[in-house]
């Protein structure tokens, strides 16, 4: 299947979906310009049958062909007239090693399980890992497991040719199940049997012998990568050090990293910096730490369905979304200039806001969506003659 997308946590969770519940643990990735779009997304339809429905999926899955989907992300934010869009090809593989190691050389595929850098799967500032999620009794215990670290644990696989495993198990969220009988809970054999599985499904088996750890869960999730969290410690210790003199850099920072997209592992990550520098604030300056404001919460990403039915809706959205980034940027550009003015206006309006600091009248600014009209045919006309390597009606598509 074809997933077409234009927001970047639509595009994250079409691509964690996949390896979640698809079991797709083999990709490869790559970038098309619009240009060669046509020609490309053809060519790949053909040869990987990716216009195949889920039934037709489920069949061939059943006869131990590998499942081949495709995510499309068109950035609305390119300014760059050759227009570039990112491809993520993911497949299930197959269970015979001598057929799959052919499939891995022949297309050379990456795998998801494997802990080394040039195979993670990444996303700009984001990668995707594994959250181990162990229960003792009524406490949790979460383990973050990101590729590019090295942990006591590695990426644990999804018991996915497992003989006798009825469909049922794609439904049981985006969890996998290790080996109930093992006393190790790092150990890493899988549910083969359908007498087990149904245990899981039913409520997760407790440990045989000392029954510490009474169920093991792995959720796939994307974290924020490493080099980019030694970034935001690198700022924030900047700004603790200029909180005296400067006590925005401090509250601007803080709310900068809380705009990241909220998947588990980032809201997991971005709660234990918040809080470790909460700490050193408080300690630092016991007396003023009060004054510096910090958004108590990072939001939750919503599911999304799949945005669009054919290659024709996803091109048009491209295109009027496009469009509507040139407006914002240009309202951006004048609410810049006439900053000053709203910033006195928003503290005359309500005696609530008269005491604020410029950093958070600036994030009542910024929260104010734009509202954009209607794009106009004309528009749309005018874009595509700046931009000809977009317009559809050159493109051949079978799509």
């Amino acid at each position: 299947m074809i997933y077409y997308s234009i927001h970047k946590a639509e595009a994250m969770q079409h691509l964690m979906t996949l390896v979640s519940r698809s079991r797709t643990y083999w990709y490869t990735a790559g970038r098309i310009e619009a240009k060669d779009l046509s020609r490309v997304l053809n060519h790949l339809n053909s040869k990987y049958q990716l216009n195949n429905d889920k039934r037709k999926n489920s069949y061939l899955k059943s006869i131990d062909e590998p499942v081949w989907h495709l995510v499309i992300w068109f950035n609305r934010k390119q300014r760059n007239p050759n227009k570039i869009y990112q491809f993520w090809l993911m497949t299930t593989g197959s269970s015979d090693p001598d057929a799959h190691e052919k499939l891995i050389r022949d297309e050379n595929l990456r795998c998801l399980l494997s802990s080394e850098k040039d195979q993670m799967l990444i996303f700009e500032n984001y990668v995707l890992g594994q959250l181990h999620i162990k229960s003792k009794g009524k406490s949790k215990i979460e383990e973050m497991v990101i590729p590019e670290r090295r942990h006591k644990s590695s990426m644990m696989p999804i018991p996915e040719h497992a003989p006798n495993i009825r469909s049922r198990t794609d439904d049981i969220d985006d969890d996998t199940i290790v080996d109930p009988e093992s006393n190790d809970v790092n150990d890493k054999h899988v549910v083969t049997g359908t007498s087990q599985l149904d245990q899981m499904i039913q409520g997760i088996a407790p440990v045989a012998s000392h029954g510490l750890v009474t169920s093991f869960k792995i959720r796939w999730t994307w974290f924020i990568k490493q080099s980019s969290m030694k970034d935001w410690e690198k700022r924030l210790d900047q700004a603790i050090i200029l909180y005296p003199k400067r006590p925005m850099e401090y509250e601007k920072a803080m709310h900068d990293i809380f705009r990241h997209v909220g998947f588990r592992g980032v809201r997991k990550q971005i709660g234990i910096l918040s809080g470790r520098y909460h700490r050193r604030m408080r300690l630092t300056y016991p007396q003023t730490h009060q004054n510096a404001t910090r958004p108590r919460a990072l939001g939750f990403i919503r599911i999304f369905a799949k945005s669009y039915a054919n290659f024709k809706e996803f091109h048009d959205a491209c295109i009027t979304e496009s469009i509507k980034w040139i407006k914002e940027l240009e309202l951006q550009e004048q609410h810049k200039q006439n900053r000053i003015v709203l910033r006195k206006r928003i503290r005359e309006s309500d005696v609530k806001y008269k005491d604020l600091t410029n950093v958070q009248i600036d994030e009542i600014i910024n929260q104010q969506k734009f509202k954009i009209a209607e794009i106009s045919q004309q528009e749309f006309a005018v874009f595509l003659k700046d931009n000809q390597n977009m317009d559809i009606n050159l493109m051949e598509m079978n799509l």
